[in-house]
């Protein structure tokens, strides 16, 4: 899965971005790296340790980082926490996407000490609400219940594959053009394609020879150079599902084969495409010859 980097920014990385960085790691499991960081360095607040501790998250490991030593990371989402670092938040090399929630900082409250500690309570939970809500909406909602659905959809498909032996590829249905060595690479191009056309990944690398042809020309009898191929077209379309954004969801995507579609809708065309194919390959598996 496509690990997410967040930075959560605030002026002197003590209280707010601190307990941020608490909330999220807690709320975000495995699938986001957590930093914090101030545009200046005040130390992390021994206040800001209680209270995560009244609610069970321990931060007193954390340390006070300065902006500046991260500008290396390729963030995907900036969060600053108050004004101040919205106003001096440095600009990053990457494409981060970049979101902003004021908080009152806890440290400029004055009062008894039972006073402050409610103070510290108050925005606490404040920001705990801030951060789950992130975590649902950026981190795991939608990408990780879509990847979800793809790997469930594809299951079948990739246990039949567990079985397959040299002599099953040329196997066909009678009356049948296609052998099961051509859907197993037809299953490939077509997830390939998607990863590249489809999904953004520029880098993916697809032959697409049974799209081009259009027919089964034979060719699809070497086992593992078939199963090879299968599991670069799976890993590849994977990897790319696993980095998608909530955002990238919602964006259209326009082929000659299906039109405009969001991300999101044209997922189900590789869903139904696949579990299409591995359906008349497990016919042939059973009945061919």
């Amino acid at each position: 899965m496509f690990i997410k980097n967040v930075l959560v920014l605030c002026t002197g990385n003590s209280c707010r971005s601190q307990i941020a960085e608490g909330f999220l790691r807690h709320f975000a499991g495995n699938t986001a790296t957590i930093y914090s960081a101030g545009v200046e360095i005040h130390g992390v607040n021994p206040k800001a340790i209680a209270t995560m501790k009244e609610v069970g998250i321990d931060i007193s490991h954390h340390t006070s980082n300065h902006v500046d030593e991260y500008v290396h990371i390729p963030f995907d989402y900036v969060i600053t926490v108050c004004d101040n670092a919205q106003e001096r938040c440095p600009i990053f090399p990457s494409k981060a996407y970049k979101l902003h929630q004021n908080f009152p900082d806890p440290a400029k409250f004055t009062g008894t000490e039972e006073e402050v500690r409610l103070e510290f309570a108050r925005v606490r939970d404040m920001i705990r609400g801030f951060c789950a809500q992130f975590v649902a909406e950026y981190l795991i909602a939608k990408t990780q219940t879509l990847l979800a659905m793809w790997q469930e959809a594809r299951t079948r498909y990739t246990n039949l594959l567990t079985h397959l032996k040299a002599a099953d590829l040329g196997k066909r249905l009678s009356g049948s053009p296609n052998s099961a060595g051509f859907l197993i690479a037809h299953i490939a191009d077509v997830e390939l394609l998607f990863a590249k056309n489809v999904f953004g990944a520029a880098e993916v690398k697809v032959h697409a020879k049974t799209v081009i042809a259009q027919k089964d020309t034979g060719e699809w009898l070497n086992l593992q150079e078939l199963l090879d191929y299968e599991l670069y077209a799976r890993q590849s379309l994977e990897t790319i599902i696993a980095s998608q954004t909530n955002e990238d969801w919602l964006s259209p995507v326009t082929t000659k084969e299906f039109g405009t579609k969001s991300k999101e809708v044209a997922l189900s065309r590789i869903i139904s495409h696949t579990a299409y194919h591995a359906g008349q390959l497990a016919l042939i598996l059973k009945y061919g010859n």
